[in-house]
């Protein structure tokens, strides 16, 4: 196993490339490929990824347009003294990029928070906002928080 952590330069970007390589006899095999928001640039660090993961991922589908995916599980508006929100959709959010109706989502864990249901996702990059894409990133996928209110589950 080989796994690549790469990030952009001086601020470019506020995301971490991850990919990990599995290799056979013949063969390197790209067993994971995202993107996921990089700890120096936000506030909630420690809501970034959960403490723990589903043993087996399951998948949802988006019923909304434009859905909300959040670098943290957290819906209160980030302090105007932070300019960790510099990169987000809206103004003092947390809320990276915005999602297409239907698009199919990997559920990677869940965590309850304030009586909400939060899902840890991964979702494709052309499956978000085409104004809200990250064009370096469009052949990763990207990992974040949704709320489960507006998914349904395959």
């Amino acid at each position: 196993m080989l796994r690549l952590e790469m990030n952009e330069c001086c601020g470019e970007s506020p995301f971490h490339s991850y990919r990990t390589y599995f290799f056979t006899a013949d063969k390197a095999i790209l067993e994971e490929n995202y993107v996921l928001t990089h700890k120096s640039y936000v506030i909630y660090t420690d809501e970034l990824t959960p403490a723990v993961y589903h043993s087996k991922p399951y998948f949802v589908r988006v019923l909304k347009q434009d859905y909300n995916l959040r670098y943290a599980p957290k819906i209160e508006k980030v302090k105007k003294s932070n300019d960790d929100f510099q990169f987000t959709c809206e103004d003092r959010t947390n809320i990276i990029t915005k999602i297409k109706i239907n698009t199919r989502l990997k559920v990677l864990s869940e965590k309850i928070q304030q009586g909400k249901n939060w899902l840890f996702i991964e979702v494709s990059c052309a499956d978000t906002h085409p104004d809200r894409s990250y064009d370096e990133f469009k052949p990763q996928n990207i990992r974040g928080w949704v709320s489960a209110k507006f998914v349904q589950r395959e």
